[in-house]
This record gives structure tokens, C-alpha cells and sequence, in this order.
């Protein structure tokens, strides 16, 4: 975090939760892009721009609370959208 607040010191999650996050818009997208990230398996594609900040948006909404922004990504449209990779050649996919 580079701003005048740099060497605050956040004692728990929630402290982060209530005074980071919602002063460090760079640290919401941050978080953001990192969890989808993840659940994708993959970095975020230029054309999820706008899923990003359909997230971020509503992480702030939801209070910066992680929990409600997994669930969020796991029921958006873009990570049911989101397929496997395609089986080596001469190998079938084992289910």
C-alpha cells in the first residue's frame, strides 16, 4: 500500500476488512482479481473486465467480506462458463 497510511497496522482481518479495503481501491481489485483468478485456473482474460468489476462492485457492497465474494464468483455466469482443458492427444479424459 503506498500512500501516507503505509505503515498502519492492521491487528485482524477485519481491520483490513473495514479500513484497507475500502480506502485502497487498488487492494479491493487486487483481492478480487487474485480469487478469480483462482477459481478460473487461469489469469484474468482481458474481455472479464467487466466481470471483474461486476465483483468488485459487489464485494464493496457485500462489505468486503471473502466469503461472499467466492460465492459470487462461483454463481457468476463467467465461472460456469469456464470449461476444462482439452485432454492430451491419445489420452481420454477420465471422469
Amino acid at each position: 500500500f503506498s500512500s501516507r497510511r503505509r505503515h498502519t497496522r492492521y491487528i485482524s482481518v477485519t481491520g483490513v476488512q473495514t479500513c484497507a479495503l475500502p480506502i485502497y481501491p487498488a487492494a479491493t481489485s487486487c483481492v478480487v482479481n487474485r480469487a478469480y483468478s483462482y477459481a478460473v485456473g487461469r489469469t484474468t482474460l482481458a474481455g472479464e473486465k467487466a466481470v471483474v468489476a461486476y465483483l468488485e462492485k459487489g464485494f464493496a457492497a457485500d462489505n468486503y467480506r471473502f466469503p461472499a465474494l467466492i460465492r459470487r464468483i462461483a454463481l457468476s455466469d463467467a465461472f460456469l462458463a469456464v470449461g476444462s482443458a482439452p485432454a492430451p492427444a491419445g489420452r481420454e479424459a477420465k471422469l
